[in-house]
């Protein structure tokens, strides 16, 4: 078995793409028509004619120019003539656009008479190829040939280019000589047949359609399987069923958004998500993008140069832009509402719900959302934060599933309070871990030699004395007793207080110390609520020995007008 190989059809291209439409495709299609009419096609009289129209050449068009992946759907055939863009729509070019160009010949390149019950019947003048050669540049009948032909099982590009005759009898009046050559160049002679049929890949890559992607194999649930054995490798505990909520609302077409306070694992969450998913989904990607204040559409797709050239962002050169739209794009969205979502994101949220998921770009062109693109951000309450985070529309919130966050720390707590020391054991294992690793794969940092000294010492079992433990345990009550407490006092905040154990002394003074200043230093700064409630949890912090720079912070806190009481930053 033998086929023309790429390279054969890159040139191909390259010599069609000098030729002018009616050389490329209109003669041939309409000699194609009177050869299956048994006319000549070629000739001064009805005699030689053909009745056609814009059925036969729309039957060839979509034969041998619709290519699978083309760009813009709307446009799926690509254009191998000079003078028009690279792909054409297959429904309305056949009758109008081809139709006047041929009409604009009649006379001299065609010639039209009027057929039985009105139906116009063409056929090329014997003096044609002469008549259009001003207008165009020869053509080889291989470069035709291997375009027509790029399927066929041949011998040799004889073989090939005699097929393409016998089909398309080009070789008729005085076309053969002045706009088509039936000399094959050298350059294609140089080229080794293939043994294989042109993979649509291969296709792709010659014309510039999208490459098609592998359909993802794995079930839904086996998409999960491979996250969650993702997140226990990573010791994360999130729930099966959150993955699962997540992927679900990516299928049905929703951009996704994770509410919580700061420390519940939102950013982990993503973070292992997505880069989960890109271990089992061939070619997918994930961009990452963070929000700040003032954040619009020029920061997220880019903004026109001053000399009309476009600078596209990272999104855009990632997702919109991509040569493989067809594959997986998962989108991260850090801090969503720190400004106004529909201030930057409104192109996109208008193309997830339009047809062709279209985007206009600073430079005027479109670009196109890929069906896959998958969002999901991460975002504070304004309840939560009213100071730095805004709410969204109504019609915006429409487009996002608003999946909120559990509190890790308080749901294992609430079944366990005795959890709190596994837990600071696991989170001091994990910070140990990643120095590990970092080690082993030659990317120690200047510090982590310190950091190693201090938690190869805290992995071991015997680490946590009973009183730090006591007073951790002291803290989590005192802290999840309030409504407040039980959402911002997080799985994060306890790594934060657990690393400062682990970074402290021997002894159980150098730990309780430890404790007491990260209570001081970390935790006091997220407690919020009402005044009672927050003056509770600061009276059962009477055990740590810096429990008066605690309550001289608490007055401080306390003394703001108002029932709740207000942070120092």
């Amino acid at each position: 078995m033998s086929f023309v190989a790429p390279g054969h059809l890159e040139l191909a291209i390259q010599a069609m793409e000098q030729g002018h439409f009616l050389q490329n495709l209109d003669i041939p299609s309409l000699l194609h028509e009177a050869k299956n009419a048994g006319v000549g096609g070629v000739g001064d009289t009805q005699a030689e004619a053909v009745t056609y129209g814009s059925a036969p050449l729309r039957s060839i068009l979509e034969r041998f120019f619709a290519i699978p992946g083309a760009p813009d759907p709307n446009k799926p055939c690509r254009s191998l003539w000079s003078g028009t863009s690279d792909w054409v729509d297959l429904k309305k070019s056949p009758g109008g656009n081809f139709q006047r160009q041929r009409d604009k010949r009649r006379g001299e390149v065609f010639r039209r008479f009027d057929g039985p019950d009105g139906a116009q019947m063409w056929s090329v003048a014997p003096d044609g190829g002469a008549k259009l050669l001003p207008s165009t540049k020869p053509v080889p009948l291989i470069a035709l040939a291997t375009w027509y032909g790029r399927n066929e099982d041949v011998g040799s590009l004889q073989e090939l280019q005699d097929w393409f005759v016998a089909n398309f009898p080009v070789n008729q009046g005085d076309l053969v000589g002045t706009i088509y050559l039936d000399d094959i160049p050298h350059d294609f002679e140089d080229i080794a047949l293939s043994n294989t049929e042109m993979s649509l890949e291969e296709l792709a890559d010659a014309v510039g359609a999208v490459e098609p992607t592998p359909a993802i194999s794995l079930s839904l649930a086996e998409l999960v399987d491979s996250v969650e054995a993702a997140a226990k490798k990573a010791r994360f505990d999130f729930p099966r069923a959150l993955f699962e909520r997540v992927i679900v609302a990516w299928l049905r077409g929703d951009m996704v958004v994770l509410v919580g306070a700061g420390g519940t694992g939102k950013t982990a969450f993503s973070t292992l998500l997505t880069s989960a998913l890109t271990d089992v989904i061939e070619h997918a990607t994930v961009t990452v993008v963070p929000i700040g204040q003032d954040f619009d559409e020029t920061d997220i797709i880019g903004y026109q140069r001053l000399d009309n050239t476009m600078e596209a962002r990272h999104f855009a050169q990632s997702v919109l832009l991509s040569k493989r739209p067809l594959a997986v794009h998962m989108v991260v969205l850090e801090e969503l509402n720190v400004t106004a979502v529909e201030q930057y994101l409104q192109p996109l949220l208008i193309a997830v719900e339009h047809p062709s998921r279209v985007v206009r770009l600073p430079d005027g062109t479109d670009a196109y959302l890929p069906r896959d693109a998958f969002f999901i951000a991460t975002a504070n309450s304004p309840l939560d934060e009213p100071e730095s985070r805004l709410k969204m529309s109504y019609p915006t919130k429409r487009r996002f599933s608003t999946i909120v966050m559990p509190n890790i720390l308080f749901e294992r707590w609430q079944a366990d309070p005795t959890v709190i020391k596994a837990l600071v054991q696991d989170l001091i294992g994990q910070a140990h871990q990643s120095v590990v690793e970092r080690a082993n794969a030659g990317l120690a940092s200047a510090s982590d030699a310190l950091r190693a000294a201090f938690l190869d010492r805290a992995v071991s079992p015997d680490f946590l004395t009973a009183d730090v433990v006591d007073g951790l345990q002291e803290v989590a009550k005192a802290v999840f007793s309030g409504p407040s407490g039980q959402s911002f006092f997080s799985m994060g905040i306890l790594r934060d207080i657990a690393l400062a154990i682990a970074f402290s002394g021997d002894g159980a003074e150098a730990q309780v110390a430890a404790l007491g200043s990260a209570v001081e230093d970390k935790l006091m700064e997220q407690v919020r609520g009402p005044k009672t409630y927050v003056a509770s949890v600061v009276e059962a912090l009477k055990f740590l020995p810096n429990y008066e720079a605690i309550e001289a912070r608490h007055r401080r806190m306390a003394s703001s007008l108002g029932d709740e009481v207000v942070s120092l930053l």
